[in-house]
C-alpha cells in the first residue's frame, strides 16, 4: 500500500494532507495523488516533507517502498 509509513506518522502527529499540500504549494488533491502513488513524489518534495514535519525520522522510513523521482532542476 502506498506510503503507509508517511500516512501513519501524519495520523500520529495530527498532520493533514492539506497542511503538507499547502507547504509544498500544491493542491490537496495533487498531494493525495502522490500519497496514493498515482503520481510520483520527487526527492526534493520528500526531503521538504521530512525536514519540516518529521525531522527526527529517516527519509527511507517515511517513503519506504515508494517511487521517489530525482528532482529535475
Amino acid at each position: 500500500m502506498a506510503l503507509q509509513n508517511l500516512k501513519a506518522e501524519m495520523r500520529r502527529k495530527g498532520i493533514t494532507q492539506a497542511e503538507i499540500a499547502d507547504f509544498l504549494g500544491m493542491t490537496e488533491n495533487n498531494f493525495c495523488l502522490k500519497c496514493n502513488e498515482r503520481i510520483p513524489t520527487t526527492l526534493d518534495e520528500a526531503r521538504k516533507i521530512q525536514m519540516k514535519f518529521f525531522p527526527s525520522m529517516r527519509l527511507d522510513y517515511l517513503f519506504a517502498g515508494a517511487q521517489v523521482l530525482e528532482s529535475s532542476d
